[in-house]
This record gives structure tokens, C-alpha cells and sequence, in this order.
């Protein structure tokens, strides 16, 4: 294969897969049987068959352009391999999700946003006694 520019080789979508960062990539397994990661972009049939523009240089392998679908599939037993990898990637990565949404929601801040959004509904000429209130239940709180 030339280094000097891409060619085009026949490649199969794996779907999903979560990255060492934990982050969402789409797995393509090139013709050796080799899967390669790359950023999750478009949307694939995994098993399907791609022809993919590539440039490989040592290592490293760079796709070009957008991948274009043959028609074809890989076999039956390849292809629900694939789409197990990619079921248990989608799920880490919802469990993930759902920690992140689980950090944001944090009931301390939920409870003093809802105090100073109260606070801003007093008079300002109020605002102080109520201030003062509430630095006094907090206070009597932590006896």
C-alpha cells in the first residue's frame, strides 16, 4: 500500500466501544480482522461494509472522508459478536451518563438555590432580617 496517498480498503462497522477516557468511539475492524477506533461520527449498520479511504503509515492508520456502505454484510456469527460489544459499550457508557447527571444533582446547592431564588422575592428592604433568619436556624441546626 502506498504512504504517499489514501486507498481504499473494505472495512466493518463494530459499533460503539468506550474509549480509555471513557468516552463513546465507533470500533472498524479493517481486513486483517484489526479493530481500529475512531471518533463517533455518523451513523453505521454494524456488521456492514464500508468503503473506507485510508492512509497508513507505520503504525498509524488515518480514514479519509466519509465511509460508503457496499450492500453487503459480514456473516451472521461476526456480526452479533459485534453487536454484543456494542450493546455492553452503549450500556457502560448510559451508566456513565447516569453518574455524571447523579454529580450534578446535588441536593445542597438544590436547597440554596431554592433559598436565594426566595430571598429575591422579599423586599430588599427585608432581605437583611430574613438573611439573618435563616444564618440563625442554620445555626441552631449544627448545636
Amino acid at each position: 500500500m502506498s504512504d504517499e496517498e489514501p486507498q481504499e480498503e473494505v472495512w466493518t462497522f463494530g459499533g460503539s466501544r468506550v474509549s480509555s477516557d471513557g468516552k463513546r468511539v465507533h470500533a472498524w475492524i479493517d481486513p486483517n480482522g484489526v479493530p481500529l477506533l475512531y471518533a463517533a461520527k455518523g451513523t453505521y449498520a454494524i456488521g456492514s461494509l464500508y468503503k473506507v479511504k485510508v492512509l497508513r503509515k507505520g503504525e498509524r492508520t488515518t480514514r479519509y472522508g466519509e465511509p460508503q456502505y457496499t450492500g453487503e454484510r459480514t456473516s451472521e456469527e461476526f456480526r452479533e459478536g459485534l453487536w454484543a460489544e456494542h450493546k455492553a459499550a452503549e450500556a457502560t457508557l448510559a451508566l456513565k451518563a447516569k453518574e455524571r447527571a447523579d454529580k450534578r444533582d446535588d441536593p445542597i446547592e438544590d436547597a440554596i438555590d431554592k433559598l436565594a431564588y426566595l430571598i429575591s422575592t422579599v423586599p430588599v428592604s427585608q432581605r437583611t432580617n430574613l438573611r439573618a433568619y435563616v444564618i440563625s436556624r442554620l445555626m441552631k441546626a449544627s448545636k
